[in-house]
């Protein structure tokens, strides 16, 4: 088993920027991390479908390269992390999903510190909300797209009264 001396928490400057550990807490010996990539990692990353969980032996050449670059550099944060690589992975796409047809805000190191908040800021009359102006742990989600909006139209209403 993997000793669980860290929540898997990395923001790195490192090709695949951000992840997390996304089972803390379940029970069993393997465990997921959930991997955020952007700039031309994200850009370059073309899988079969928008959606997909699937195993090594059904992977499209850009999604085993996508992961074997992945796993390159999480040894690099920590010695011999690829060896616990199950060989399953799901795989989301979301702008390729023609379902979704989205994304999500992906900042580069230093953005992060100097950016983060002051998305939300507003500007004379205009007003900003989405999950990029959430500054809670609904950063990038859909969570915070829909906390952010009623903050917004307070705000707005706020300028009625």
């Amino acid at each position: 088993m993997f000793n669980r001396t860290s929540d898997g928490y990395i923001y790195t400057d490192l090709p695949f920027l951000n992840s997390w550990e996304a089972s803390t807490g379940q029970q069993g010996q393997t465990g997921t991390i959930t991997l955020f990539t952007g700039r031309s990692e994200g850009i370059t990353f073309s899988p079969r479908t928008g959606f997909d969980s699937v195993s090594n032996t059904e992977m499209n050449n850009s999604t085993q390269m996508h992961i074997q670059l992945f796993l390159s550099d999480l040894d690099k944060i920590w010695s011999n992390a690829s060896s616990y690589y199950t060989g399953q992975v799901t795989v989301s796409a979301p702008w390729i999903d023609p379902h979704v047809r989205g994304s999500y805000p992906c900042y580069t190191v230093g953005q992060y510190s100097v950016l983060h908040g002051y998305e939300k800021k507003r500007q004379m009359s205009i007003h900003f909300a989405g999950d990029y102006t959430s500054l809670t742990t609904h950063f990038a989600f859909m969570e915070g797209a829909a906390s952010e909006g009623p903050r917004a139209a307070l705000e707005i209403i706020g300028d009625y009264h």
